[in-house]
């Protein structure tokens, strides 16, 4: 009976630390660089990097920053005055960890996919801002164009300049007039 308790946990054992070193292999194999030894061992693990998602791109060890796009709106109240609002920026901190949730939501709703959400994020934003009277919401996405370098801090400018980013606008939609304030 000993003999079989240690032979099943020796099992057991071997099977975890084979499944800890098949799962290893797959993390590092999924975001390899292409080349003829990484697509011959891919055939092998493509299975379980699929069914896993784990097939990522070389970034997923290094990530490219990129160029910074923004999300941001302006609400035209009742009696005409405009209302700037920078959902990301009023985060205040780039490290912060509502900063990259508010960014994937805004981009996701306003610039990414604004056809599968339809006229629900503005809806929201009316609703958030009740207090303003709003009547119309106008929608931003900021794109950065060129990069930004130290040496352009030191003359005094800043990542969103105008030389800098280009702003499109995405969406413009009228809020219902019988908006109760919200109660936050």
């Amino acid at each position: 009976m000993v003999i079989a308790k240690k032979w099943r946990e020796r099992l057991n054992y071997t099977a975890i630390s084979l499944f800890v070193a098949w799962h290893t292999t797959a993390m590092v194999l999924g975001p390899f660089p292409d080349s003829e030894i990484s697509r011959s061992l891919r055939v092998l693990w493509r299975p379980y990097l699929t069914f896993f998602r784990l097939e990522a791109s070389w970034a997923f060890f290094a990530p490219s920053i990129g160029m910074q796009r923004l999300v941001h709106y302006v609400i035209e109240d009742a009696d005409g005055k405009k209302h700037t609002f920078e959902p990301t920026i009023a985060v205040n901190h780039h490290f912060h960890p509502k900063y990259s949730w508010f960014s994937f939501i805004y981009e996701g709703a306003f610039i990414d996919h604004p056809d599968i959400f339809g006229k629900a994020p503005v809806a929201l934003l009316c609703q958030k801002h009740a207090l303003l009277r709003p009547v119309s919401i106008t929608v931003f996405h900021v794109q950065q164009e060129k990069n930004f370098w130290p040496q352009d801090h030191l003359r005094g400018k800043h990542p969103l300049d105008s030389e800098f980013v280009t702003t499109y606008r995405r969406q413009v939609a009228t809020c219902p007039g019988d908006l109760a304030p919200s109660k936050e």
